[in-house]
């Protein structure tokens, strides 16, 4: 019986989960939670940045600006998207364990990613407010989930392939 070739994986694989990861980022830039209002349908959108670090609105009332916080600093959010960034961090090393821990750290950010609209910190006295309305992923974190999954995968071929 003839032997079977060992594949080795090209160098440039490895940069996959990198880039992946970038794009991870970059749709935290879209909605990534909406609301749809139970009674009269009306709509509220909030984009990742705004449920990670906050979101104050600012309005006009007789001349004087009037600021309501929103939304607050969600730390679980911002975990969601530094756990797939620090996975393919931890892919780049030349470490078999460390590939499973990064692979491990993308996993759980993928599952946390689509978990982001349970894990909003409202304000003080606007969280009854969002009692009335259904809330629903955005474009952004399902995006942002699938990149992140695929991330995973690549990961683990990285991890069983060596």
């Amino acid at each position: 019986m003839a032997k079977r070739k060992s594949m080795k994986t090209p160098k440039w694989v490895k940069f996959i989960p990198v880039a992946l990861a970038v794009v991870v980022v970059c749709m935290m830039f879209l909605t990534v939670v909406s609301y749809t209002g139970k009674l009269l349908g009306s709509k509220i959108e909030y984009t990742g940045w705004q449920t990670i670090f906050g979101y104050v609105e600012q309005t006009t009332v007789m001349g004087s600006t009037v600021k309501t916080e929103i939304l607050g600093f969600s730390f679980l959010n911002l975990l969601a998207i530094i756990l797939p960034i620090a996975g393919a961090l931890l892919q780049l090393s030349k470490s078999k364990v460390l590939k499973l821990v990064g692979a491990i750290c993308a996993l759980a950010g993928t599952i946390m990613l689509f978990l982001m609209p349970n894990m909003i910190v409202f304000a003080e006295n606007t969280a009854s407010i969002y009692e009335a309305y259904t809330s629903a992923l955005g474009v952004g974190a399902i995006i942002a989930g699938v990149v992140a999954g695929i991330e995973t995968l690549v990961i683990g071929y990285e991890v069983i392939a060596k």
